[in-house]
């Protein structure tokens, strides 16, 4: 798992999908100074064993301090409720991809500032089919598998037939929302 911090004593995480989201949040932050981005790599971040220190390697951004890496160690490992939120593509496999990260993180909550923009573009006609490019296969989650935002966030994709890549997202677009 790769991790990238820009603060000494993170208290939370946020847990992306993609390395291109990954690369660009660890770059050009509008995030608070609290968080410690970790790359999902999609459902490979999933597996119940990553909580588990001899089963999960995680790897610091080269920028990340000693002081940080220990807190994000004993928070990963050892801290049972820490605070987290996840952000996904707005489609089916993300917000199952954020089911199965639930299990592992029970404090679990969906990143608004990512997905408000996401919606948007669901609202403007953008997006892709669910046919286009592999995404025609992905499972749907049902309500129930659900919690919070998490329900509004099917209903869109449901409602406006369409997916949202988390790389149509930009570093701006969230700061935009974190403002609000």
């Amino acid at each position: 798992m790769l991790v990238d911090c820009t603060t000494q004593l993170p208290r939370r995480f946020l847990f992306v999908e993609n390395q291109d989201t990954f690369d660009l949040l660890t770059r050009r932050s509008p995030l608070g100074s609290d968080y410690a981005v970790v790359y999902l790599s999609g459902f490979k971040g999933t597996a119940y064993r990553i909580r588990e220190p001899d089963a999960v390697s995680l790897f610091f951004g080269a920028n990340v301090s000693p002081v940080a890496v220990q807190e994000i160690q004993r928070l990963w490992h050892i801290e049972t409720d820490v605070a987290a939120e996840v952000w996904t593509d707005l489609d089916f496999a993300g917000l199952n991809i954020a089911i199965a990260l639930r299990k592992l993180f029970p404090a679990l909550r969906w990143f608004h500032q990512g997905y408000a923009p996401m919606q948007d573009r669901l609202a403007s006609g953008l997006g892709h089919s669910f046919d286009d490019a592999t995404k025609g296969n992905q499972v749907k989650p049902t309500p129930a598998e659900l919690w919070d935002e998490g329900i509004e966030y099917l209903d869109s994709i449901v409602s406006y037939e369409r997916f949202v890549d988390q790389e149509a997202i930009s570093p701006e677009d969230i700061a935009v929302q974190a403002s609000l």
